[in-house]
């Protein structure tokens, strides 16, 4: 501690011998009004509640152990209020502590103050992702249930009365089952991402070349439909979800799929590699396309919720795919960032730590 903390001296019977000016502020004692004074009787007589503080099991003034520092005790002012502090004992002699000791303290009012913050926002987060967790089982059982309904009745519509409709019916029937889709596609997706961080898989080695090999097999109709080159490089091992890796590169490659540009033949490249920085060895993987791209000024943008840049009439989808691959390398102490610009293609780039626990 420095010169701006309270310090004091005590003899071997716990009698004040000197004192800073910055301790009597705190304690709102003058320094005459302590000298010579019993300090554990003075200041530290009572705990928080109240409840007496025996001489014996005073571990600021009597310390067992040179050095010793006690948090979460508190000394009284001259006002008779309790201030939090934190303090450490060192003996004048640590080979015989009868001969008194110096102790240093400061006030940490604020720190506590701090951490009650913090205990407050980690229950509010709690609850907030215990309603969203059953706001996913609502999604999953309740909001499902009526839409499998509306589309069993929409497809017997269109197999049994879709001649004896007319053109407008036709019309109508079309777009509630687009609609349909489209809302059963949202509430997928919103369930995915209300599931990232409830998670309990625990972390695990995942080679990323075998994850990005399974993507694209699952993708293979799609990359054929749309005559796509994909081209994957070396691809680090690291420690993670493996299910929440294969969905994050999911999502990534099939949305350099779906925003290519009219006319040009998609091409991706997925590229691998280890940095060792300050905060520990990081996997960088970067997914680039050659589709239409972005404003710069969106980089960000695309990261949220419902977000389009673009009309659903350009490009289908429910603005949640993205979101949920920035939650994915959040949870696993990483970044997902994007660069891009008009009709030049984007570059989607995650850092991840290579082992889990590594980054400071």
């Amino acid at each position: 501690m420095t010169a701006a903390e309270g310090i004091y001296g005590i003899d071997g019977d716990g009698t004040v011998t000197f004192i800073n000016p910055r301790a009597c502020q705190m304690l709102g004692y003058e320094e005459h009004e302590l000298i010579g004074k019993d300090m554990h009787a003075t200041v530290h007589h009572s705990r928080r509640d109240g409840s007496l503080y025996p001489r014996e099991e005073c571990g600021i003034h009597f310390p067992d152990l040179p050095g010793e520092s006690a948090d979460g005790d508190v000394f009284w002012t001259k006002a008779g209020q309790p201030i939090p502090i934190e303090s450490a004992s060192s003996p004048l002699d640590p080979d015989d502590k009868t001969k008194g000791a110096v102790i240093t303290f400061r006030d940490i009012t604020n720190r506590k103050r701090d951490e009650l913050a913090l205990r407050r926002y980690a229950q509010e987060l709690k609850r907030s992702n215990s309603e969203l967790q059953e706001f996913a089982y609502a999604a999953s059982h309740d909001l499902q249930e009526p839409l499998r309904k509306i589309q069993a009745f929409g497809e017997r519509l269109n197999n049994k009365c879709y001649d004896a409709l007319d053109d407008t019916g036709r019309h109508y029937l079309e777009r509630m089952v687009d609609a349909s889709t489209r809302m059963r596609r949202l509430i997928d997706d919103l369930l995915s991402y209300s599931r990232v961080n409830s998670k309990t898989t625990s972390f695990l080695p995942v080679e990323l070349s075998a994850v990005i090999a399974d993507v694209l097999s699952d993708l293979e109709p799609r990359i054929s439909a749309e005559n796509a080159t994909i081209r994957v490089g070396e691809m680090p091992a690291v420690e993670a979800d493996p299910g929440q890796m294969h969905q994050l590169f999911l999502n990534l490659v099939a949305n350099s799929l779906k925003f290519r540009r009219p006319g040009v033949q998609p091409s991706i490249s997925i590229e691998g590699s280890v940095e060792v920085g300050e905060n520990g060895a990081m996997a960088r993987i970067a997914v680039a396309d050659n589709g239409v791209g972005f404003e710069p000024r969106h980089a960000e943008r695309i990261f949220g919720m419902f977000e389009r840049l673009h009309g659903r009439d350009e490009f289908d989808g429910t603005g949640v795919g993205l979101a949920t691959c920035r939650k994915i390398a959040e949870r696993h102490a990483g970044e997902l960032t994007a660069w891009g610009e008009p009709d030049a293609g984007a570059v989607f780039t995650l850092l991840l730590p290579v082992r889990q626990g590594s980054v400071t």
